[in-house]
C-alpha cells in the first residue's frame, strides 16, 4: 500500500465526517421548523419541514455511500497497518488513517517530545523506503 492510498482513504474518511456533520445540522434545522401551528398555507408556497426532510433523505444516501467506500477501504487499510512491525509507527497509522487524527494531534496522542513534523517524518520515511 502507498501513502497516496492512505491519504485517499483519509481524504474519504474526512468527506464522510463532514458529511455525517451536514446530516446533524439538518436533522437540528428540521427540529426547529416543524412547530405546529394553525396557520392556513397558501398553494404554491413550500413548506420549510418537508423542504428539509427531502433534503435529509438525500444527505442519509450520500453518508451511507461514503460509509460503504470507506468501510471498503477499511479492511485494506488496516491490514496494511497490521503488518507494520514498528509499533510506534503501526500507532501513528492507525491513529492518521484510521482515526483520522490531525499530525498535530498524532504527535500530542504519542507523546514524548514528538513534533508534527517528527511524526510525519517519521511516516515519509518508512513509505521511502518502502519504495527502494
Amino acid at each position: 500500500m502507498t501513502l497516496e492510498e492512505l491519504n485517499t482513504h483519509l481524504a474519504a474518511l474526512q468527506t464522510l465526517e463532514t458529511a455525517r456533520e451536514v446530516l446533524a445540522s439538518l436533522r437540528a434545522a428540521a427540529l426547529s421548523a416543524s412547530r405546529l401551528d394553525a396557520t392556513p398555507r397558501t398553494p404554491g408556497v413550500g413548506d420549510r419541514t418537508a423542504a428539509l426532510a427531502m433534503k435529509i433523505s438525500q444527505q442519509k444516501d450520500i453518508v451511507a455511500s461514503l460509509e460503504r467506500t470507506v468501510d471498503a477501504s477499511s479492511v485494506t487499510v488496516k491490514e496494511f497497518i497490521d503488518s507494520v512491525t514498528d509499533n510506534r509507527l503501526n500507532v501513528i497509522l492507525y491513529l492518521r488513517f484510521v482515526c483520522g487524527y490531525e499530525w498535530a494531534e498524532v504527535a500530542e496522542i504519542i507523546g514524548g517530545r514528538n513534533t508534527e513534523n517528527a511524526v510525519k517524518s517519521l511516516v515519509y520515511r518508512f513509505f521511502r523506503s518502502q519504495a527502494l
